[in-house]
C-alpha cells in the first residue's frame, strides 16, 4: 500500500503530530494511570519512562503504522494511530488521558485521521478495523459516531489486567465512510452575492456600524483549537503574521440579494455591520479542516476587499498571487487585501476589548471613520500591489459585497478608474519601488469584456470565488450603466 507522509493534522481544537522524545513524561503519566491502561489491550501496568521511550523509539517508527500525538492546548493528552497497515486494511487504535474523557476529543482526533486515511494518506485503503472492551461504553460511543459496525466478539488478553476480556470487533469501510461524510467542500470558485449596488455607492452613501456585539461568538475550546491551527500554519509558512481585521456580519441595502431592497429597486444607500477579529482567528476557524461544522456566528469571517481597476483603454488589472500567501496561492486575482482597524486606532483584539477600544468607539465620528477606512484601504491596496500613483486613481465606487463559499470568505468590491493605459500600468508595476512583490509574481491587463467572458462564462480563470463574485458585480454595473457593449 502506497502512503503519503503527513507531518501534522489540525482540527478545530486539536493538533495531531508525530511523537517526540520530549513527550515521554506525558506518555508515562497518562499510560501509568490504571484507568487508562486497563482500557487498552497492549499497555502494561505499571508503565514508566522506559516504556514510554520504547513506545516513541520503536512502536511509533514501525513502517506499518502512522501514529500521532493528540495535542490539546499545547499539551499531549493522548494518542491516535493506524497500525498493521497492509494491502487494503489498517487497524485504528487510540487512548486518552483520563482528564479529557467525555470531551469529544477521541471522536475528533480519530475522525480527522480516518478522513486523511481514506482521503489519500493511505492509497488503496478500503477498510479500517478496530475494537473495544465490551465494558468500555465511551469507546463504543466514539466508534458508533464514526460509523464503525460490529463484526463480532471474543476473548482477548488485556496486559494491564493480566487476564482475558470480551472484545467487540468493529470495522469501517470506505463505502460507509463516504456515505456518512458531509458533502464535499465547495470549489474555490463558488461565490454568493451578498449585496449589489449596480449604480455604485460613493463613500457618503455607505454607512458602517462597528461594535463588539458583532464579534465572533466563542465555542468550547476555541482558543486552544485556533492556537493549534495557527502554530501549524506558522510552522509551514513563517511569513504569516497576525493582525486585527474587521469581521463582516451583514449588509442592509442593495438589490437582488439577501436582505436587499424590495422588488429589485436599488437602494440609494446601504449599511454594513462589522465587528473585529484577527487573521489568526480566521485561519483557526474559517480555514480549519472542520470549518463547516462551526455555526457562522463562530467564524471569524474577516472582511477582505478587491477592486476592479479599469485602465483608460478599457482593460482590467489582474495579478498572479505568489505561492507564499495565507490563502489561495498561485491564483489569478484583482488587487485587494483587507481594510485595517489599525487605520482607525485599534491594532489588535486585545486593544479592541480593552480601554483603547472603548475610547475609540466613544470618539465622535467613529462609525464614519470606519466607513472611510473601507474606501481608503482599497486605494492603498491598489497602490501597494500595482505601483499606480494615487493621483492616477479615481475615488473607489462600491459595487457590493461578495463571498467565497469555500471558507465563508466575504469581500467588499469596488470599481476604480485609472487614468493610465494598460501599457503604462504594466510598466509601473515592473519598475515602481514599494510594490509588494512578495504577494504577486505577475500582472495581466485584460480587456473588460474578454475578462468577463473568460472568468464568468467559460470558467477559464483560476480565480477565488470572492473575486469572481466581484466580476459578477462589475457585470451588473456595466449593464446598469449602459457600458456592457464596450470593450
Amino acid at each position: 500500500m502506497a502512503t503519503t507522509a503527513v507531518s501534522s493534522i489540525t482540527t478545530p481544537r486539536l493538533l495531531l503530530r508525530p511523537f517526540a522524545r520530549s513527550d515521554t513524561a506525558a506518555i508515562a503519566s497518562h499510560c501509568g494511570d490504571l484507568r487508562v491502561a486497563r482500557m487498552c489491550r497492549v499497555v502494561p501496568h505499571p508503565y514508566g519512562i522506559a516504556e514510554a521511550e520504547f513506545f516513541v523509539d520503536q512502536v511509533c517508527s514501525r513502517a506499518d503504522g502512522r501514529i500521532y500525538a493528540i495535542v490539546l492546548g499545547g499539551h499531549v493528552v493522548g494518542c491516535v494511530g493506524l497500525e498493521s497497515i497492509s494491502g487494503e486494511s489498517a487497524t485504528l487504535g487510540y487512548w486518552l488521558g483520563a482528564e479529557t474523557w467525555g470531551l469529544g476529543v477521541a471522536t475528533e482526533a480519530a475522525g480527522a485521521l480516518i478522513d486523511h486515511a481514506f482521503g489519500g494518506l493511505l492509497d488503496g485503503l478500503e477498510r479500517i478495523e478496530s475494537g473495544y472492551w465490551s465494558e468500555n461504553v465511551g469507546s463504543a460511543k466514539v466508534q458508533s459516531k464514526l460509523g464503525f459496525s460490529l463484526l463480532g466478539r471474543g476473548p482477548l488478553l488485556c496486559l494491564a489486567r493480566g487476564c482475558e476480556l470480551e472484545q467487540q470487533y468493529t470495522r469501517l469501510t470506505r463505502l460507509e465512510w463516504h456515505r456518512r461524510r458531509v458533502a464535499p467542500p465547495p470549489p474555490m470558485s463558488a461565490f454568493e452575492l451578498l449585496a449589489s449596488f449596480p449604480q455604485g455607492l460613493q463613500l457618503s452613501r455607505l454607512k458602517a456600524v462597528c461594535t463588539p456585539a458583532a464579534d465572533r461568538a466563542a465555542f468550547e475550546g476555541d482558543e486552544t483549537a485556533i492556537e493549534a491551527v495557527w502554530r501549524a500554519r506558522r510552522a509551514s509558512q513563517p511569513s504569516l503574521f497576525n493582525g486585527a481585521k474587521f469581521r463582516f456580519v451583514g449588509v442592509e441595502g442593495g438589490t437582488g440579494v439577501e436582505g436587499g431592497g424590495e422588488g429589485g429597486v436599488e437602494a440609494r444607500s446601504a449599511s454594513v455591520v462589522l465587528g473585529l477579529t484577527d487573521y489568526r482567528s480566521f485561519l483557526g476557524t474559517n480555514c480549519a479542516e472542520s470549518w463547516r461544522a462551526l455555526p457562522p456566528a463562530c467564524l471569524a469571517s474577516p472582511l477582505g476587499n478587491a477592486a476592479v481597476v479599469r485602465t483608460s483603454d478599457g482593460c482590467v488589472v489582474l495579478l498572479r498571487r505568489s505561492g507564499d500567501v495565507g490563502e489561495c496561492p498561485d491564483t489569478c486575482v484583482m488587487p485587494g487585501g483587507h481594510p485595517e482597524p489599525e487605520g482607525i486606532g485599534v491594532a489588535s483584539l486585545e486593544e479592541w476589548r480593552g480601554e483603547r477600544g472603548a475610547k475609540a468607539r466613544a470618539t465622535p465620528g467613529w462609525c464614519e471613520g470606519v466607513a472611510r477606512e473601507l474606501y481608503e484601504a482599497m486605494t492603498r491596496e491598489v497602490v501597494e500591489e500595482t505601483g499606480i500613483p494615487p493621483a492616477d486613481l479615481s475615488p473607489p465606487l462600491c459595487l457590493g459585497f461578495s463571498r467565497r463559499v469555500l471558507h465563508h470568505r466575504p469581500d467588499i468590491i469596488f470599481l476604480i478608474e485609472c487614468r493610465l493605459d494598460s501599457a503604462a500600468v504594466a510598466e509601473v508595476y515592473r519598475t515602481a519601488t514599494g510594490v509588494h512583490r512578495d504577494e504577486s509574481t505577475a500582472i495581466e491587463l485584460v480587456p473588460q469584456q474578454e475578462l468577463l467572458r473568460r472568468a464568468l462564462d467559460e470558467a477559464a480563470l483560476n480565480m477565488p470565488g470572492c473575486h469572481l463574485g466581484g466580476l459578477a458585480l462589475f457585470r451588473k454595473h456595466r449593464e446598469a450603466t449602459g457600458t456592457a457593449r464596450t470593450s
